[in-house]
């Protein structure tokens, strides 16, 4: 913002009604600049120079554990490998590059890219382009939540994930009392995926109970909430919820021999908005992040950094596109459309009637085909997306069906 008289002034008598009202602990924190609580969670703290996340890959290279993942920003060092005691990690250098990291291997060559807003959530690519991502948050304790608080999340891509009837994105309400150790999980609903024209119909299978409880644990700075099997809940299930809302649950299906062939399944997600969100807004932000396709060309996963938004294309789309070379200083292109479409009135945040427009060429089972500005050949597919506003800064994940079952998903971070 461009500073004038009037800012000036308004900036000068902010910090002199801070400096009056010190002795009031949340006009302290006001003042300090931290950072805003995300509806019914605790006020984030600053983030560190030294950052440990915990994610899940997506399908189809989807692991029996999760990973850690810790960027030091001091040193400009990384490490990942699976969580279980004793296993390999990874490690390297990196070099920070517009809101990215590239992943240096001992010869000083790319061995992969993240994109990390620090303390808070991150997303990586453990690999070349062939390469499933991972969603990871940063849940350093557990803690206490006021009243009901809701996250909105969509399930990594998969073949199975995209069939009639099985869910591909969902709800689900959190209260957590006392020490905040007594986690319990109510109100979860799963749809399947949307037709583009219809309110998108209740997933069927697999079957979830509408409430269940857990127990939040923490150890060496890392906590989640386990829910252990039961005659209520069967499936063995973590979550994990970031101090600025971002969340996974990582569910086991393969422990339950009736539901073994859904695997692991990672679901990603962010805490739903208060209040409607205003489109025009979140279509004319600007946004890094990545595109993952869970069978790009019928030939396999890809995974590539993409670039969207700056300037509305409409009132409720936005235009970008991959990052030429995989280069994080390059411009994105603009040859992708993201469509928002209308916002579910009753679920803030929520947009079911959502479009992904790709160029035709090599994209299959499309929802449907045209052309654009230059008659080139497109392809259009229904989406759901979810967007929040962690931090004033909208994030977004949009999971996006073909007709061949296969889902892909694009996780945008404003910047």
């Amino acid at each position: 913002m461009i500073e004038t008289p009037r800012t000036a002034k308004f900036a000068l008598r902010y910090l002199m009604v801070c400096a009056a009202l010190a002795g009031i602990a949340t006009l302290l924190v006001a003042c300090s600049g931290s950072h805003p609580p995300q509806p019914g969670l605790p006020l984030p703290d600053r983030a560190a120079l030294v950052n440990s996340y915990v994610g899940g890959r997506a399908n189809p290279q989807a692991d029996d554990v999760l990973w850690n993942i810790t960027f030091d920003r001091e040193k400009n060092l990384y490490s990942y490998g699976p969580t279980a005691e004793g296993a390999p990690a990874t490690s390297g250098s990196f070099l920070p590059v517009n809101h990215y990291l590239v992943l240096l291997d001992q010869h000083n060559y790319q061995n992969g890219l993240a994109y990390e807003v620090p303390g808070r959530v991150v997303v990586l690519r453990p690999g070349n382009r062939s390469t499933a991502p991972l969603f990871a948050v940063q849940q350093s304790n557990c803690f206490t939540a006021v009243g009901n608080v809701k996250f909105l999340y969509a399930f990594s891509g998969a073949s199975l994930s995209g069939n009639q009837g099985q869910p591909v994105y969902g709800k689900i309400y959190l209260t957590a009392t006392g020490d905040g150790k007594s986690w319990t999980f109510n109100g979860q609903a799963q749809y399947s995926k949307p037709d583009g024209k219809n309110v998108p119909a209740d997933a069927y299978t697999p079957v979830y109970p509408t409430g269940y409880a857990g127990s939040c644990q923490s150890s060496k700075g890392s906590a989640s909430a386990e829910i252990p099997s039961t005659t209520v809940y069967n499936v063995p299930t973590e979550y994990r919820v970031g101090p600025s809302g971002f969340f996974l649950e990582n569910q086991r299906f393969v422990d339950v021999p009736e539901l073994s062939a859904y695997g692991i399944i990672s679901a990603w997600g962010l805490t739903g908005p208060s209040a409607s969100l205003s489109t025009k807004a979140v279509a004319s932000a600007n946004y890094r992040g990545f595109f993952y396709d869970s069978n790009a060309n019928a030939s396999g996963p890809q995974t590539y950094p993409v670039g969207f938004g700056g300037v509305a294309v409409s009132g409720t789309a936005m235009s970008g596109g991959a990052l030429p070379n995989e280069d994080p200083a390059q411009t994105p292109a603009t040859d992708m459309t993201l469509d928002f479409g209308k916002q579910d009135p009753l679920n803030y945040g929520v947009y079911y009637f959502a479009k992904l427009t790709l160029p035709a060429a090599g994209n299959l089972s499309c929802s449907s085909y045209g052309t654009d500005s230059l008659g080139n050949p497109t392809c259009t597919y229904n989406a759901v997306a979810m967007v929040s506003f962690p931090e004033r800064k909208y994030a977004v994940i949009v999971s996006i069906f073909d007709n061949s079952g296969y889902q892909k998903v694009l996780m945008l971070f404003e910047q």
